[in-house]
């Protein structure tokens, strides 16, 4: 167990001079917004501010994982105005605890509190509840006999040390948002003293339902062009925004604006929105979080590009090399006008869109059909047919196959003479 030393009559200067050293340390304690569990070690405020001097968040602390976050630290030695061996915390998906070993609170006239073990624990549900534990505790003035503290104190268990301090065990306080904290020691320098000072020491903090491990999700918004091929047509009065929600089903997106307010709740969902200035906020489904859950994004309206538009078919030359098929050019205006459906032998059909072409077709008649936007003016054919013919040529002579010249003029000299021979035997038998 501690005692008091003889420090206590410097006590109050000391603690100016720690206050700066302190208020440091309090300033790398990070915040945990929102709902969770929580467990604290300890907690200085007034004329110094400083900590938590460990803790833990459920479920949103760093690296926690889905059975809870666990911290701890070897030792406090903020003497003489704290100290303490361990200090462990733990905050889960439906408890939070904290505990000290062998605490000391110090503080001016030549008081102490000292116990070798606070603890403090809470259990979330409806309601949450909680309880706290002192081992070995008391309050030691110099002259005085020590006031011991109660091992299992009552919720709210007061305890005054008169003209110097009140001390609360056990305090236990419901919360705006139902959740139950639970501080094992609570300590408030009453009025008067060289410093006014508050201790919160073993704090626990569960809420009033168990909670998860939330899972990060997010939304994005894409608003559609105008140009085609989108829909609805350039001069449509809405323009399509599509919002992607990863992982699908984590985030209902409500966006507030013209005619509005719109809900997205599928990943891919469309909205055809009316041009203006919209607002979208993403709430998360049970298990998830949002980092950025508003968002704003603007609608341009769209300009009317209605007008006319054609589509030709033409049956190109065949090509310097022989071929069975022959090569058909379907010609768009403007591009993505219309779109051109081919048909023909075998059950051939093939669509062409954007600014057209086709390729080679096979010999034979076929039909097309010009299907164009509903904000286009055909000012030619809609539909017609057209004949293939084949690109096969046959050689005229032995030099129009490759590898075949010389062979060809051998073969002409060889019948010339066969020729000419035969007639001369021919002009011999006659002359016999």
């Amino acid at each position: 167990m501690f005692t008091i030393s003889a420090r206590r009559a410097r006590l109050t200067a000391v603690i100016v001079t720690v206050a700066a050293g302190l208020v440091a340390f309090a300033s790398a304690a990070s915040a945990h917004p929102g709902m969770h569990n929580t467990a604290r070690g300890v907690v200085l405020a007034g004329l110094v501010n400083a900590g938590p001097f460990v803790e833990s968040n459920f479920p949103d602390g760093p690296g926690v994982l889905p059975t809870g976050d666990t911290d701890s630290v070897l030792s406090i030695g903020a003497d003489p105005l704290f100290s303490s061996d361990a200090v462990n915390t733990f905050a889960g998906p439906d408890s939070a605890t904290a505990s000290i070993v062998d605490m000391l609170a110090a503080f001016p006239p030549d008081t102490d509190v000292t116990a070798e073990l606070v603890s403090s624990e809470c259990s979330a549900g409806t309601p949450p509840t909680g309880s706290a534990s002192i081992v070995e505790g008391q309050i030691a003035q110099v002259g005085l006999p020590p006031i011991v503290l109660s091992a299992n104190p009552a919720p709210n268990t007061a305890v005054v040390v008169p003209d110097v301090a009140s001390l609360i065990l056990n305090r236990q306080t419901i919360n705006p948002d139902g959740s139950l904290t639970v501080d094992a020691i609570y300590i408030s320098l009453l009025p008067g003293t060289p410093a006014a000072q508050t201790f919160t020491i073993a704090s626990s903090t569960c809420q009033a339902a168990v909670l998860q491990l939330l899972e990060p999700a997010t939304y994005t918004i894409e608003v559609g062009d105008c140009p085609l091929p989108y829909e609805p047509a350039p001069g449509s009065p809405t323009v399509p925004v599509t919002f992607d929600i990863t992982p699908p089903g984590s985030v209902v997106v409500t966006v507030n604006g013209p005619g509005g307010p719109y809900q997205a709740d599928t990943d891919g969902q469309v909205l055809n929105l009316a041009p203006g200035d919209y607002t979208a906020i993403g709430t998360p489904t049970v298990g998830f979080s949002v980092a950025t859950p508003t968002r704003t994004f603007s609608v341009q309206a769209c300009p009317d590009t209605s007008g006319p538009g054609s589509v030709t078919v033409t049956v190109e030359a065949c090509p310097a090399t022989s071929s069975e098929g022959r090569p058909v050019r379907v010609v768009i205006f403007p591009p993505n006008a219309a779109q051109v459906t081919i048909s023909g032998p075998g059950g051939f059909q093939q669509a062409v869109s954007g600014a057209g072409s086709l390729g080679a077709l096979k010999p034979g008649t076929y039909t097309y059909v010009a299907t164009f936007q509903s904000f286009i003016v055909p000012t030619g054919p809609t539909q017609g047919s057209f004949t293939v013919g084949s690109c096969l040529r046959l050689p005229a002579t032995g030099a129009d196959v490759t590898g075949l010249a010389g062979v060809g003029l051998a073969g002409l000299v060889l019948g010339l003479c066969i020729v000419a021979l035969t007639r001369r035997q021919i002009s011999d038998g006659v002359s016999s």
